[in-house]
Formats: structure tokens, C-alpha cells, sequence
């Protein structure tokens, strides 16, 4: 298991990189494009060999995609118990 500091700094690094300008431009005009045209692959010619291609180039963005918003979502729910723990915490000894 790892430590969730760095959980929670990693997500916020992925979140940061999310609504960096640079993201913006790294989905629209580099990504989105290569995904494009490998669904316009499966869609001309479902049998041939750029079929495999198209395919592995698919789930291959699906999967980088899927995984850093996993992480930004584990990092937010990690750092929201990390505050309400700390908040328990705080809140008993001030009693």
C-alpha cells in the first residue's frame, strides 16, 4: 500500500495537469485525432489489419484516461477522509 501523501499529491498533480492549457491541447489536437481515426478505421474496414491497430489504439487511450481520473477521484476521497479525520481529531482534543 502506498503512502497517502503521495495519493493525494499525485492526484492533485494529475488534477493540475487536467486544467493545465496544455491538457487541453494534448486531448484536442493530439489524442483526440489519433482516436478518431481509429474509429474511423473500425468503422471503413472491420477486417483488416489496421482493425488490431485501431482496437489496441482505443482502449489503450480509454485506459490512460480511465486511470488518471481514478486517481484524481482516490486522491479527492483520500484528502476529504484525511480532513474529516484530522477535523475528529482536532475537534476532541480541544474539548
Amino acid at each position: 500500500m502506498s503512502d497517502p501523501t503521495q495519493d493525494i499529491l499525485r492526484g492533485d498533480a494529475l488534477h493540475g495537469l487536467k486544467t493545465h492549457q496544455g491538457y487541453k491541447v494534448l486531448i484536442d489536437e493530439i489524442i483526440y485525432p489519433i482516436y478518431r481515426d481509429a474509429i474511423q478505421d473500425l468503422k471503413d474496414d472491420f477486417n483488416s489489419d489496421k482493425t488490431l491497430v485501431a482496437r489496441a489504439t482505443i482502449k489503450a487511450i480509454d485506459d490512460i484516461i480511465a486511470k488518471i481520473d481514478d486517481k484524481i477521484n482516490f486522491a479527492e476521497q483520500l484528502a476529504k477522509e484525511v480532513r474529516e479525520n484530522f477535523d475528529k481529531h482536532t475537534q476532541g482534543t480541544s474539548e
